[in-house]
């Protein structure tokens, strides 16, 4: 055994004197591991480092029995392992209540936008029925740049308003495809100013 080694047993053996019982315990399993990296039993390896001088230790004092679990260190341990589980079920239970809710909220606004998106068809669908344009002029672009400024219009909506009211001056200008999208446009923003 070197030097080196025998300064570290030294060193764990007054370690073993210890008021802290894992102090205690981790030096215990050092000097077992030395032991055995010596091939060797505690005993030898001692009397190795020490010489004759090797006395059985003192016995220890009996410490009584405490009534409260969780000085036990093993009790400690169940006690955190069972916290760390309530604690994980809790957020757990968090987390799956936050994606219900989320979801609730996502199918509400898909039937909202269904339902706009249906009055708006049933809107451009009469307008069609009752010809082409609301009226001579340019009532209907005056319609479109004033609700393209709402906030109810999704960007490729206001997109478009605002192009159809930068290109042309008068309603008869627009072609029919174009009239079709507008009314979707204005029937989609009467829906939602019904709601609001």
């Amino acid at each position: 055994m070197d030097i080196g080694d025998k300064t570290r047993l030294e060193k764990l053996v007054g370690i073993l004197g210890s008021d802290q019982m894992g102090e205690r315990a981790s030096a215990a399993a050092f000097i077992a591991r030395m032991a055995r990296e010596h091939k060797l039993t505690i005993v030898e390896l001692l009397k190795q480092a020490f010489g004759s001088t090797v006395q059985a230790p003192p016995p220890r004092p009996q410490h009584k029995p405490q009534s409260n679990p969780y000085t036990n260190p093993f009790s400690q341990d169940l006690h955190e392992a069972m916290r760390r589980q309530q604690a994980y079920a809790e957020a757990e239970r968090v987390r799956r209540h936050a994606a219900e809710m989320q979801e609730q909220a996502r199918q509400k606004a898909a039937r909202a936008r269904a339902r706009a998106q249906n009055a708006a068809d049933e809107a451009a669908r009469q307008s069609q029925q009752q010809g082409p344009g609301f009226g001579p002029g340019h009532e209907l672009l005056d319609q479109l740049k004033a609700v393209s400024l709402s906030g109810v219009l999704n960007t490729w909506e206001c997109q478009f308003a605002n192009d159809v009211c930068e290109r042309y001056r008068y309603d008869s200008q627009l072609s029919d495809k174009q009239l079709a999208i507008i009314r979707k446009i204005l029937a989609k923003t009467t829906f939602a100013r019904g709601r609001g």
